[in-house]
């Protein structure tokens, strides 16, 4: 299902632009350390958010443009496999913190972090959802997409391993990358090493939960583009 209101995605698109600036803001002043914004920028989800911002105010742009051509139509936007990733990553950033929170905070929603989990987890990831669902274009995703967008997530691990452990950085960016979450632990092969073992064992089962996520997502963007509906033999008259 696809909304062919180019107004109504422009006013879609202008608040989830301005939710998407709240993110940004939230996620910023939560990563600051001893007032260093900067330092915020080492964590997946505020980098994924920027990007994504930068998607969303192209759409905006290319939305108002497209309103001088009317109301009714396609309403313009980015190119849709760019859209997609950026969703991909907002998506499967969500989707780790709920999965990992529990396990590493003991809960879903940390002291002090109500307004980022409400906004960063929940709000602005369903309204990038539901733009892709109501507005987006679908179909034009192709399965090697899948690939690229898993670069980022790659080099963004082995970064984060350079930051903290080349350069002896006491901060990690998220506690499943600190060894010493490892050490003690009775499992088999997660304590190898001083806790290397379960630093590389969780983050592989990160990456490749990523690739799943990222075919479920083409998988489901070609299923509601109807590429794979019965098609009856054309009739000969």
């Amino acid at each position: 299902m696809v909304i062919r209101k180019r107004y109504w995605a422009f006013v879609y698109r202008l608040i989830v632009l301005f939710f998407g600036f709240y993110a940004m803001t939230v996620l910023v002043k939560d990563g600051a350390l001893d007032g260093n914004y900067w330092a915020s920028f080492l964590t997946f989800e505020t980098e994924v958010t920027l990007f994504s911002l930068l998607v969303v105010l192209a759409e905006v742009i290319a939305n108002a443009i497209g309103l001088k051509m009317g109301n009714e139509g396609l309403a313009p936007g980015v190119w849709s496999p760019l859209f997609l990733c950026c969703l991909f990553y907002v998506l499967a950033d969500t989707v780790t913190y709920f999965i990992t929170a529990p396990i590493f905070y003991g809960t879903f929603i940390r002291d002090g972090h109500v307004q980022l989990f409400a906004i960063s987890r929940i709000v602005y990831p369903l309204l990038l959802l539901f733009d892709y669902i109501l507005f987006g274009e679908k179909g034009t995703v192709k399965w090697k997409h899948a690939l690229y967008w898993m670069i980022f997530p790659f080099f963004y691990f082995w970064i984060v391993l350079a930051t903290n452990y080349l350069w002896s950085h006491d901060w990690f960016a998220y506690p499943y990358f600190n060894i010493v979450n490892y050490a003690s632990s009775a499992i088999p092969g997660i304590a190898a090493n001083g806790g290397w073992g379960g630093v590389w064992i969780f983050s592989g089962i990160l990456l490749i939960g990523f690739v799943i996520l990222a075919y479920a997502m083409i998988f489901f963007n070609f299923l509601w583009a109807g590429a794979y509906k019965k098609r009856e033999p054309d009739r000969i008259n």
